[in-house]
């Protein structure tokens, strides 16, 4: 009869060989998993029930599809000790790459057992032997709705690839020692209301493992379904059923065996998080139990979890008790052991926020952003300053500008000449510190009769503003003018730069020297790019044909030509027409482009839009809209005059000569608050005065709460984004929005346009970020998130209880009816008398504009303008 210690070694061999022991049960066929123990305190101290959690390192180990929602870098470790022989040891990590990459995962799973007996069949002793298995991860995980399905919004999926090892040393375990391949898939989806699904196919793409025996065993497959509900939480954002300070979670777990006999087991955990209600220590502890299902040769065991862990300053410490099932004594006198479970994880802290007043640049915005082209002879320049009460003075190209209490100013930069000029704006702080911001501004050629429709507006304009072409005395380009021979050679001529001489001598007998084009059609002719007839006339005011026309662009562009032709390059040209072979050499080199596949033509008259839309195209007419277009060189201040300091607040008299921001002498009173003369209301050309929200936006426009496009329209029906109502917020609010150190957003970062005003939106209190640490900017707002920030914009009061939704297709229930219902009451949403909310509809600028004007704030701001006589 075996002695208590024999049995006891010979529990530990067997563990070791199967792991929930399916490698030593004809049922099951299959060689073991080291997964099986369950891998990460946390989840164990859950019953295992982790494929819907998936977070953190851990879930490398149970659904790679959790790494996807990962933003930050984390690391996981386990240990624990079995039977007190055989070491089970966890190590994973989790490092994010960029947004559209993903998360790359890393993990291992070890374990060892050392100074085993070994008995040969008779009961012999063979002496100790040593036991290795090991499992190495290489997981990714990604947001599959921004790479694959974009119709879709919180989906993320994974893969895991895995490498098994496994080795023995000892009398007659040589046959034990084998690898094998293996890899995984997850997915998890992660919408709003608090509740996640996930599932793990583990193993699903195996091979088999190999042993020095020749023996092959496969690696058993399995199909894992989970969910995680939070019950308790942030309901506000979404994240959970009900809101609450603390935090409960509930996670179900069923896994089910797809390769070999492996029994269905469930697995459930709880998890609460108290709100203990000291900042220092909120949310530092969590609790968790579960009930783990352990398959076994003869049925399920159910094994009930506990655990605890402790979060400071982003290092957790997990603890897991799990009490042994009776059907498995493990120690001398045959009793059961229970096992315990350690983890240290680093689970990441945000970035350290330096002080705001440490990070604040002197110059909050500029408008317009740099890079600009106009046709106007002058540019607004509008901007903000930080600390307005702080600032010395604030200049525009050397002079000075007057700043508001609110901190924001604006100067009309006339653009003297045509091309590029550069608007400086400088602020200087009264403890001399200066800060620049640049707006590079190309002022192109305008031309009466060329209007913004035109087909060949872009090439007219800048091949006008480089000076390769003219337009009349006039103010007029004539784009519909047919080209005469004389006119393109002088064209081509002084495109290139070149001033020939005067002629002395006829160089075609119809052209004397006194011609006005003789010297230009005698350089095209010394060029090659024209020819006279064989007549030796040249007929300079014959009007050229398309043909002709493109002859000559095509030798002034150097294309070559094709050697032969077998068709023609155009339905009504043949390939033995005598220009076919230089009407395809500008077909293939996209100087036709224009034409597309319609017929040639080729006895229609050149227009002179045509031939600057084919100059356009040869290598010398890019060359020179490059150089234009290059906004790193050519760029010089515009004006530079004496500095005149700044003053912080509104200006109160009209300085003699002073003109308006779109070059009128100013006259009429300053709207209160605004340094800017306003001398009547904003209009826009596409909101016409029957427009339903027409007043609210003229007037909100007029007050500088909401601004229209360079082009003269306000896009009533344009979605407004998260970022844009953000922007809208912070600057009607007056408040310091500065760039951050860091937003604290996946999706957002420093440089991002919006970060200043999304990280003051969020610390007002106004707008708060989504799940998996997005903020989603480019997300247009729904109603219910507009309306949710005007109120608390507008400190408008809850009420304490509500029977019914607000609307139709509301209920009490839902985490924006109290909002919307203190709007309604407040007339905010007036404009929707009679109809649904449709509370996950986005916001139109129209919309949020109606808004705006019914609060207390909008209501001051209308007011202040129909106080100064503007509109009157």
């Amino acid at each position: 009869m075996s002695s208590p210690g024999e049995i006891k070694y010979c529990l530990i061999l067997a563990l070791c060989l199967a792991i929930g022991i399916f490698a030593v049960s004809p049922a099951f066929a299959l060689t073991a998993d080291p997964m099986d123990l369950s891998v990460g305190a946390r989840s164990m101290g859950m019953g295992s029930a982790y494929v819907g959690v998936a977070e953190d390192s851990e879930t490398v180990f149970s659904n790679p599809a959790g790494l996807g929602t990962i933003s930050t870098l984390k690391l996981g470790s386990m240990y624990t000790s079995l039977m007190d022989d055989v070491n089970y040891t966890v190590i994973s990590g989790a490092y994010p790459m960029d947004n559209d990459s993903g998360t790359i995962g890393a993990g291992i799973i070890n374990q060892t057992a050392s100074d085993i007996r070994l008995y040969n069949n008779y009961g012999t002793s063979e002496g100790v032997g040593t036991y290795g298995s090991n499992v190495f991860f290489i997981s990714h995980g990604f947001n599959m709705s921004k790479r694959m399905l974009p119709y879709t919004t919180d989906l993320y999926g994974g893969y895991t690839l895995k490498y098994f090892m496994r080795s023995a040393d000892g009398t007659g375990t040589s046959d034990m020692t084998g690898t094998g391949f293996a890899a995984d898939l997850g997915i998890l989806y992660k919408p709003k209301g608090g509740i996640s699904y996930g599932l793990a196919l583990q193993n699903i793409l195996s091979g088999t493992m190999a042993y020095a025996s020749g023996q092959e065993d496969a690696i058993g497959s399995a199909m894992k379904v989970g969910t995680k509900v939070s019950i308790l939480g942030n309901a506000l954002e979404g994240e959970s059923l009900y809101q609450n300070d603390s935090k409960v979670d509930v996670a179900l777990d069923y896994n089910m065996g797809i390769r070999g006999k492996i029994p269905a087991t469930m697995h459930v955990g709880v998890e609460y998080q108290p709100q203990i209600g000291v900042n220092y220590i909120d949310k530092i502890f969590t609790l968790r139990a579960g009930v783990n299902q352990i398959p076994t040769p003869t049925g399920n065991i159910s094994s009930y979890t506990m655990g605890v862990g402790i979060n400071y300053q982003g290092v957790e410490f997990n603890y897991a008790f799990c009490p042994s099932y009776a059907d498995m004594p493990i120690d001398e006198g045959g009793n059961p052991q229970n096992v315990q479970y350690f983890s240290i994880s680093y689970v990441g802290v945000p970035s350290p926020v330096k002080p705001i007043e440490e990070m604040k640049p002197l110059i909050s915005e500029v408008m317009p952003n740099d890079k600009v082209l106009t046709r106007e002879q002058a540019i607004l320049i509008q901007g903000k300053v930080n600390s307005p009460a702080k600032i010395a003075k604030v200049e525009i190209n050397g002079a000075g500008v007057n700043v508001t209490d609110a901190g924001s100013f604006e100067m009309n930069v006339p653009l003297s000449t045509i091309g590029k000029h550069l608007v400086v704006v400088s602020a200087t702080d009264i403890t001399g510190k200066t800060e620049e911001r640049q707006v590079r501004v190309i002022r192109m050629v305008k031309f009466a009769d060329v209007p913004e429709n035109h087909w060949a507006l872009t090439p007219i304009e800048q091949l006008a503003t480089t000076g390769l072409i003219e337009g009349y005395p006039n103010g007029t380009f004539q784009p519909e003018r047919a080209l005469s021979r004389a006119e393109l050679a002088t064209l081509l001529v002084k495109s290139k730069g070149i001033e020939p001489p005067a002629v002395t001598e006829k160089t075609f007998k119809d052209m004397p020297s006194s011609h006005w084009a003789a010297r230009y059609v005698k350089g095209a002719l010394t060029m090659g790019l024209v020819k006279g007839y064989p007549d030796k006339t040249f007929k300079p005011n014959n009007k050229i044909t398309r043909t002709e026309g493109v002859v000559v662009l095509t030798r002034f562009g150097d294309i070559p030509q094709p050697t032969a032709l077998t068709a023609g390059p155009y339905p009504d040209l043949t390939a033995r027409h005598w220009a076919s072979p230089f009407i395809a050499a500008a077909r293939t080199a996209g100087l036709l482009d224009y034409i597309g596949d319609n017929d040639f033509e080729p006895r229609r008259e050149l227009t002179r839009a045509e031939a600057v839309e084919i100059l356009s195209k040869t290598s010398y007419g890019r060359a020179r809209l490059d150089s234009l277009l290059d906004w790193t060189v050519g760029f010089e201040p515009e004006i530079s005059r004496p500095a005149v300091a700044a003053v912080p607040a509104p200006m109160i008299g009209t300085p003699a000569g002073a003109v308006s921001a779109v070059g009128r002498p100013i006259a009429g009173k300053p709207v209160a608050g605004q340094g800017a003369m306003v001398t009547q209301i904003k209009e826009f050309a596409d909101v016409p005065d029957e427009f339903w929200a027409n007043n609210s936006i003229k007037y909100l426009a007029t007050a500088g709460v909401m601004t229209g496009y360079p082009d003269g329209n306000f896009k009533p029906d344009r979605i407004v984004t998260r970022a844009e109502l953000a922007s809208i917020l912070v600057k009607a609010k007056n408040i310091a929005a500065s760039a951050p150190y860091t937003t604290g957003y996946s999706d957002v970062s420093k440089k991002n346009w919006a970060a200043p005003y999304i990280t003051a939106a969020v610390e007002s209190g106004f707008l708060t970020g989504r799940k998996g640490n997005t903020f989603e900017p480019n997300r247009g707002a729904t109603r219910a998130e507009a309306v949710a920030a005007l109120v608390k914009f507008d400190s408008i009061e809850l009420p304490a209880s509500l029977r019914a939704g607000p609307f139709p297709d509301m209920t009490a229930k839902e985490w924006s009816s109290k909002y919307v219902a203190a709007a309604k009451e407040a007339g905010m949403l007036d404009y929707l008398q009679g109809q649904d909310f449709e509370a996950e509809k986005s916001i139109t600028r129209a919309e949020l504009a109606e808004i705006i004007a019914k609060t207390k704030y909008g209501q001051a701001k209308i007011d202040q303008v129909k106080a100064a006589g503007i509109g009157e």
